[in-house]
């Protein structure tokens, strides 16, 4: 995953303001940053965690992760002979600190993204060094039609054309990890409590995921996740003027209406979003329109998520210029915003640097464990995870 920056469409790559702007973004996001580990210590699964920022154990590493192959459905959503066609999806997990079958110790998921499995592991580390406090099981799910996840056999197949595309969204990937998932619980009695971790589009994929698979997945943390975006508005707006990476995507359902608006503190010239420019756009690069509502109908982020919703953390830091598109207030009282004035994109669950952590990002990094930790004291008291099957 490196830093996930979103990419304009292939048309504009070569534009030098482009380029400038992809330049300016990784300059922002890195602001702060660093990237290893803190050393968590616990005595039981029952007592608090003392949480020391003093580097990553030993045996902590990207190796200790072992490589999965599952036979996942192509079209989770029909009934069409072809839409039981499968295709290899890769996962990994490190069991290292997983406190056994039946014990009840929960699983950290990280929702992958728009990346291959192994950009996302170098990038992401939250969920590796917070595995020894929680005794937890850590699971990587690579996003369908990414890294080596993809169907009709090879990716320039997968990537053909818009019939072959037409199978990538994020209902159908939300659908792939809850197959994965109950399919993990079933293989290794791993009946504990899922936690879904994930930063930018990964992010908003971890807060629709607990939306959506309440049954599957307990609580979610979304970093640097813009929700808001996608809630249906396609007026223009003046935040980061880019689209997601994935140029399908960005062409059916997660359309960020966003455009340069120019004034006295922008560095760019005003070009406001154009839907039906846009649209014109989608239409001759793949044969699509956007579905411009579509997300808003779908995993719509509003207050009425206090009449329903629950265990979510929504992490933004305001140097992030997607932030002006994340959740910056507390919807109710599980559904929580954490922001920091300092914080860059997706810093918080980046691999923790001890000697350069400042106090306000390891103090965020408690908060989000101390919630966690909380939902999975919950979970244990409502009911016995070997009741659930």
């Amino acid at each position: 995953m490196g830093l996930p920056i979103p990419l304009p469409p292939h048309n504009l790559r070569r534009q030098p303001w482009v380029i400038l702007l992809l330049l300016v973004g990784v300059l922002v996001m890195c602001t702060a940053s660093a990237s290893a580990g803190f050393e968590h210590v616990q005595k039981t699964m029952d007592t608090d965690a003392v949480l020391r920022f003093s580097g990553p154990p030993a045996n902590m590493t990207l190796a200790a992760f072992q490589n999965f192959t599952y036979q996942q459905t192509l079209d989770h959503f029909n009934y069409l002979p072809s839409s039981y066609t499968t295709f290899p999806h890769r996962y990994r997990i490190d069991f290292t600190h997983w406190g056994g079958a039946g014990t009840g110790s929960p699983i950290l998921l990280y929702t992958g993204a728009e990346s291959a499995l192994e950009d996302e592991l170098a990038a992401v580390g939250y969920h590796v060094h917070a595995a020894p406090a929680l005794r937890a099981l850590v699971v990587f799910i690579e996003h369908r039609y990414y890294g080596l996840s993809v169907p009709f056999g090879s990716p320039a197949a997968a990537h053909r054309d818009a019939d072959t595309l037409g199978y990538l969204s994020a209902s159908q990937a939300l659908a792939d990890y809850a197959e994965i998932i109950l399919h993990i619980q079933e293989m290794y009695d791993a009946r504990g409590p899922v936690i879904a971790i994930g930063c930018s589009y990964g992010g908003m994929l971890s807060a629709y995921f607990r939306l959506k698979y309440p049954h599957v997945v307990h609580g979610a943390l979304s970093s640097s996740g813009p929700v808001l975006y996608v809630n249906g508005d396609v007026s223009s707006r003046r935040d980061y003027h880019d689209v997601i990476s994935a140029d399908f995507m960005a062409c059916t359902e997660l359309m960020f209406p966003l455009g340069p608006g120019g004034g006295p503190q922008s560095m760019f010239e005003p070009n406001p979003f154009r839907f039906q420019s846009y649209k014109s756009f989608c239409n001759r690069k793949y044969g699509v329109e956007p579905r411009e509502r579509w997300m808003a109908t779908a995993y719509n982020i509003t207050q009425a998520l206090e009449q329903f919703g629950s265990n979510i953390i929504f992490s933004n830091g305001l140097r992030d210029p997607y932030s002006a598109g994340g959740v910056l207030q507390d919807i109710s009282p599980s559904i929580v915003a954490l922001t920091t004035q300092e914080g860059s994109h997706c810093l918080d669950v980046l691999h923790p640097q001890p000697a350069t952590d400042p106090q306000w990002l390891i103090d965020q990094r408690d908060e989000e464990m101390r919630i966690i930790r909380g939902w999975i004291t919950t979970f244990h008291s409502s009911f016995n995870p070997r009741d659930d099957q």
